[in-house]
């Protein structure tokens, strides 16, 4: 499972500031993060398939990249994502981490046109990727947004769900940031949203990087009391090695 393609990704240098579908990414790195100065910066319209322009390794390809993936989609973690966003018409979501886009299409169906999904992502080949998706579907309520770490690109009280998908976010690999992203968020959600976080929570380590590993359920609910309650807590998987949760929030009042 690639639990660091999202907010807490290793990164390496890219291009400048150019928007456009003529920028193309040629770093294969399967952890590339281009660097962005203006944050968050909403992508504009592409017309080829950055895919075709940056292979990845076939895991991420066949299985984390595809909008439509009949093999994810049967996951217990994908219905259990469901019910607690609980997509409805009108509804605007924030996706963070949203890597090729699969809920940020997935819910961008269940809420129509009159809802909005922010697909967030600190991979341009990802905002990217959406933005393409969107052009060539004729999707107009998905944004892709490009955001620097640490950022969530979220204006304030302008989602009624944020959520944090199997991206690895809340880890002792950035410290730092674990306060600010229930900060962002809850000035992001407006009043009585909710904050998905679903994690996998074994050690990981990334090149160049020392050891570092996911917050425990616990830890994390720790964290949240300033801003959230808790509204359900799931156990995915233990044993082997790897575990899982998720933890559904309420901002607080």
């Amino acid at each position: 499972m690639a639990l660091f393609i999202g907010l807490n990704v290793a990164g390496c240098s890219g291009a400048g500031d150019t928007n456009s579908d003529t920028n193309s990414d040629t770093n294969s790195d399967a952890t590339y993060r281009e660097p962005v100065r203006d944050s968050p910066r909403l992508e504009a319209p592409v017309y080829r398939d950055p895919v075709l322009e940056t292979p990845q390794d076939p895991v991420w390809r066949e299985f984390w990249l595809p909008v439509v993936n009949s093999e994810r989609e049967r996951s217990p973690s994908v219905q259990l994502v469901d019910e607690f966003v609980a997509p409805r018409p009108g509804m605007a979501i924030g996706d963070i981490g949203a890597g090729g886009g699969f809920y940020s299409f997935r819910y961008a169906r269940l809420i129509g046109e009159t809802g909005v999904v922010h697909a967030v992502d600190v991979d341009r080949r990802m905002t990217r990727k959406i933005s393409y998706e969107a052009t060539s579907r004729g999707v107009d309520n998905v944004r892709a947004i490009h955001v620097a770490l640490g950022d969530l690109g979220l204006a304030p009280a302008s989602v009624d769900v944020v959520m944090f998908n199997d991206i690895g976010a809340f880890s002792t690999c950035h410290p730092e940031l674990n306060p600010g992203y229930f900060q962002q968020a809850a000035e992001a959600l407006r009043p009585g949203g909710r904050m998905l976080v679903l994690n996998g929570y074994a050690a990981v380590q990334r090149p160049g990087e020392r050891e570092c590993r996911i917050l425990s359920p616990e830890e994390l609910i720790a964290l949240s009391r300033d801003r959230f309650t808790v509204m359900a807590q799931r156990e995915l998987q233990k044993g082997g090695g790897w575990s899982a949760y998720a933890v559904l929030f309420q901002r607080s009042p």
